[in-house]
């Protein structure tokens, strides 16, 4: 069990998603497979995958939200270091993801002057910007009645993510945890 997020897209500062590779074939045998028991990286023997193919996971039950602990912190943490050490032009890189069950969408970024900082920006699950009502007797006649009126719209995520708010939360790596 746990809280379930779809990964959505990768944007960043200049350019496209596209114009970014990890190549992993230089990082550890540890650390490939903690992204492949993720669920990222895919179960081929591809070494070299764009942004915009990392996000594209074809798994929508990544546990992410209220599952950072320092294991996953630290990966997402060298993710950033590699992308910044690679592609010094690069200002910013964001991964968006939207939690299913609390219907929000967030998103991870580093910033350079605080590498060692994972933000972690969560949007709200009614906003205007990115959530559209559902057909009135498509909401009445639903099966699952915990579910509210409105309804995620990636388009208009991708469109407005920019200026919607978002409360942002530091994670960072814990070195007195008990366990990763």
């Amino acid at each position: 069990m746990g809280t379930w997020s779809i990964p959505l897209f990768a944007s960043v500062s200049n350019g496209k998603p596209e114009d970014y590779q990890i190549d992993i074939s230089s990082w550890s045998k540890e650390d490939i497979h903690k992204w492949h028991h993720s669920a990222f990286l895919g179960i081929e023997d591809k070494t070299i995958y764009n942004l915009k193919e990392f996000m594209n996971t074809e798994c929508d039950t990544h546990k992410l939200m209220d599952h950072m602990s320092n294991g996953p912190i630290s990966m997402w943490l060298k993710l950033f270091k590699y992308l910044y050490q690679k592609y010094p032009a690069l200002n910013q890189a964001y991964f968006h993801f939207f939690c299913s069950d609390t219907q929000e969408p967030y998103y991870f970024t580093v910033f350079r002057h605080a590498p060692d900082h994972l933000y972690m920006a969560i949007g709200q699950n009614e906003s205007c910007l990115y959530m559209v009502k559902t057909s009135f007797w498509r909401y009445i006649f639903r099966q699952d009645i915990e579910r509210k009126y409105l309804k995620f719209s990636i388009e208009k995520y991708k469109k407005f993510w920019s200026v919607a708010r978002f409360r942002e939360i530091h994670l960072r790596i814990n070195p007195n945890a008990l366990w990763d």
